[in-house]
């Protein structure tokens, strides 16, 4: 009955959110940015909240029915799987956000001009995917050592980048930053 009832609130909010979602133009903005891209033609950002929505309502629909059967180790499991359900759903948030935002600063250092800030915008895109990546799969509870390895491993990731970065720019582009240092000079 719980079950039942919980379906029908899904329903409901799922439907309201179709009707009203569209209005307010997010899926424009989705379109916009190209996040659906490669997607089945008829998905929409609306459709996609719909159905996660109406998921997670009958999600919990499902815990209550079970704490109200009483079967302890049914409602243990599943109280498991929501706990590993929810980290691994942030840290895919937290790795789809990193993408982002990668995306959006590389545009925008890209549209600045050429030369050495498309080699920075490339390098900072993938700095930053790197890094949210990381953070991601730290914040999924994949890493058996509570988040120590994957966090060592990026502290050794940026030591390195820095270290041949550094040696990069003292050996072979002495000449370049020069340049580069007195056009910004000259502009100011």
């Amino acid at each position: 009955m719980i079950l039942a009832i919980f379906v029908l609130i899904g329903r409901f909010v799922a439907n309201l959110i179709l009707k009203t979602l569209p209005g307010t133009g997010v899926d424009s903005a989705v379109a916009e940015l190209g996040l659906l891209k490669g997607a089945d033609m008829g998905l929409t950002a609306s459709k996609v909240i719909a159905r996660v929505s109406m998921f997670l309502i009958v999600l919990l629909g499902l815990v209550a029915a079970l704490n109200v059967l009483g079967i302890d180790s049914l409602t243990y499991a599943m109280n498991v799987v929501l706990d590993m359900g929810v980290q691994i759903i942030f840290g895919a948030l937290i790795i789809f956000a990193g993408v982002f935002v990668a995306r959006l600063v590389s545009s925008a250092m890209d549209s600045t001009g050429a030369g050495a800030t498309d080699v920075t915008a490339r390098v900072m895109k993938w700095i930053i995917i790197i890094l949210s990546v990381i953070l991601g799969i730290s914040r999924m509870g994949l890493d058996p050592t509570g988040g120590v390895f994957i966090l060592e491993v990026a502290k050794w990731m940026v030591i390195g980048g820095a270290a041949a970065f550094a040696i990069a720019f003292g050996w072979g582009g002495r000449d370049w930053a020069a340049r580069i240092l007195e056009s910004w000079r000259s502009t100011r």
